[in-house]
C-alpha cells in the first residue's frame, strides 16, 4: 500500500505543484488541505504517514503546526518547505521536532528523496524489535565500505536500540537515524572519495557530472580503498558516535559550535543544521575527519501550544 502524505501549503498553486511531484515520482496517496488549522482537522480522517507542510503561512505557520503535532500527533514525522529568509525559523520548527526540510528552490530535485528518507526510517526493518528489548548497553565498531546501500541497515540497528533503551521515542527515532545516516555520507563523500561542497552537492542532486565524479573516484584506488569507520557506544543515558573517514579532512573552522550559517540548500550545511538542532553535541577532531555525536536522554519537552490552535482545536 502507497504512503500517505498530508500536505499543507496556503498556497493553491504550490499544492499543486507538490501534489504531482509526489504522486509522479513516488507513487504516494496526497491530500492537500490550504491551512495548518485544516491540516489538524485532517489528521484523524486522513491518518497520514507524513505532512509535507509549508513553513511561511498565515495564521498557523510551519513551526507552530510542528509544535502541536509533537503533543498530539508525534508519531506523525513532519517535512517543512522553507524559503529565502526563513533559515531561522527553519531551525526553530526542527529543534521542535520537524523531521527535516527540503528547500522550494530544489522541490523537484530533492523533494523525493528527502520524502523516501524519512519513511523509510519511519517504516523500518522490525526485524530487530524481539531481541534489543531487553538490552541494557550496546558498543559496536564498524568498518565500512563506500556502499551507502549498507548504511540503513546499521542506522535501523541503531534506532531499535536506542528506542529500547529509552533515548529517543517516536518521532526522534526518525531523527537520529538520520543524522547518523547524514554522517556516514558526509563520511564517504566529503571524506573518502574527497568531493568538495559543490561536488557533493551536484551528486547529491543525481546531477551528472555529480555521478561522473563518484564513478570515477570510485574507480580509483586511492579512494575506493578508504574505509568508515563508526564506533558507538548506547547507554540509557546516552547514544555516542564517532565517525571516522580516511580522507584528508577538511577545514572545519565554519562549522564551530552554535553556528547556524551555512547555506541550507548546501548538502553539507543541511546535514549540519539537522545535526545541530537534533544532537547535544557535535564536534570535529582538529584534522577534520572524524566526527562526534552525542544524543542524551531527557524527558520530552513540552511542546509549543499556539493560542490559535489550542483554542480552536480538540485534542484527539
Amino acid at each position: 500500500m502507497s504512503a500517505k502524505i498530508l500536505v499543507v501549503d496556503d498556497s493553491p498553486i504550490d499544492r499543486r505543484l507538490l501534489q504531482g511531484i509526489l504522486e509522479r515520482q513516488g507513487g504516494y496517496l496526497v491530500e492537500t488541505v490550504a491551512s495548518g488549522m485544516e491540516a489538524l482537522a485532517a489528521l484523524p480522517r486522513f491518518q497520514p504517514d507524513l505532512v509535507l507542510s509549508d513553513l511561511l503561512m498565515p495564521e498557523v505557520d510551519g513551526l507552530e503546526l510542528v509544535s502541536w503535532m509533537q503533543s498530539q500527533y508525534a508519531n506523525i514525522p513532519v517535512i517543512l518547505i522553507t524559503a529565502h529568509g526563513s533559515e531561522e525559523l527553519a531551525v526553530k520548527a526542527l529543534e521542535h521536532g520537524a523531521a527535516s526540510y527540503v528547500s522550494k528552490s530544489q522541490l523537484a530535485e530533492r523533494l523525493p528523496e528527502a520524502v523516501a528518507q524519512v519513511l523509510a526510517m519511519v517504516a523500518g526493518n522490525r526485524s530487530y524489535a524481539q531481541l534489543v528489548s531487553s538490552m541494557t548497553k550496546a558498543e559496536f565498531s564498524f568498518c565500512l565500505e563506500n556502499k551507502p546501500e549498507s548504511f540503513p541497515r546499521l542506522v535501523e540497528l541503531v534506532r531499535q536500540i536506542a528506542s529500547s533503551l529509552g533515548i529517543v521515542e517516536s518521532v526522534g527515532q526518525v531523527r537520529l537515524g538520520m543524522v547518523l545516516e547524514e554522517a556516514m555520507l558526509s563520511a564517504m563523500y566529503r571524506g573518502n572519495l574527497e568531493l568538495n561542497e559543490e561536488e557533493w552537492l551536484a551528486s547529491n542532486m543525481q546531477r551528472s557530472e555529480g555521478l561522473r565524479l563518484v564513478e570515477e573516484r570510485l574507480s580509483n584506488a586511492k579512494y575506493a580503498s578508504r574505509r568508515i569507520h563508526v564506533d558507538m557506544r548506547l547507554t540509557p543515558e546516552e547514544a555516542r558516535f564517532i565517525v571516522r573517514d580516511e580522507g584528508v579532512g577538511f577545514d572545519v573552522a565554519g562549522l564551530e559550535k552554535g553556528d547556524r550559517t551555512p547555506e541550507l540548500e548546501s548538502a553539507g550545511g543541511r546535514s549540519w543544521i539537522l545535526m545541530q538542532t537534533f544532537l547535544d553535541e557535535v564536534f570535529y577532531n582538529a584534522r577534520g575527519n572524524e566526527l562526534t555525536l552525542v544524543k542524551r536522554a531527557k524527558p520530552p519537552a513540552a511542546p509549543l501550544a499556539p493560542a490559535n490552535l489550542a483554542a480552536s482545536v480538540s485534542p484527539s
